[in-house]
């Protein structure tokens, strides 16, 4: 069995900030950064995305791009990666942009009551974390899901870069 590709696409600024120092919403990069990531979720199977990371921006990013989509939905997959959402503070708004976007979201969690997962309906598969991000990664390539993109945020692109489990 090949190892889970995780694709850490991280967008920083000159000084090497992820997000301004007092924390909040960023838009970093250009129109060329946008293009990148936008190809990179095209081959993906999974966009992994701290829960931190969506209350902050309340959505996820989307490939925009028509003939992109175009490909993904010619390959037989759907025309947005799958949303993984990792955390254990998972309770958001229903009214968030998050659940109008066109995805298929799932919940990463430690969480040991599905009712605090499901407070409202919006996921369609809870995965319980595992022990460690390796057997994490298995499990959800066994699912199906073995190319993943990491949109952040650095709390949790540091755990998968400290377990050495992101690829390029």
């Amino acid at each position: 069995m090949n190892k889970p590709w995780v694709r850490l696409v991280l967008a920083i600024s000159i000084d090497g900030r992820l997000a301004p120092q007092n924390g909040g919403k960023t838009n970093l990069g250009g129109e060329g950064d946008r293009e990148a990531l936008e190809e990179a979720l095209s081959w993906a199977d999974g966009a992994l995305v701290g829960a931190g990371t969506i209350r902050t921006h309340q959505s996820i990013c989307l490939i925009k791009r028509t003939s992109l989509i175009r490909e993904r939905l010619s390959l037989g997959k759907t025309k947005q990666p799958i949303a993984l959402v990792v955390g254990s503070n998972i309770l958001f708004s229903s009214d968030w942009l998050f659940f109008q976007q066109e995805v298929k979201r799932w919940m990463l969690s430690k969480e040991k009551n599905e009712k605090n997962i499901f407070s409202h309906e919006g996921y369609e598969r809870l995965i319980r974390l595992r022990p460690n991000w390796k057997e994490t990664l298995s499990y959800l390539y066994n699912e199906g899901i073995t190319k993943i993109v990491l949109l952040g945020g650095a709390i949790l692109a540091s755990s998968l870069l400290k377990e050495d489990q992101v690829d390029e």
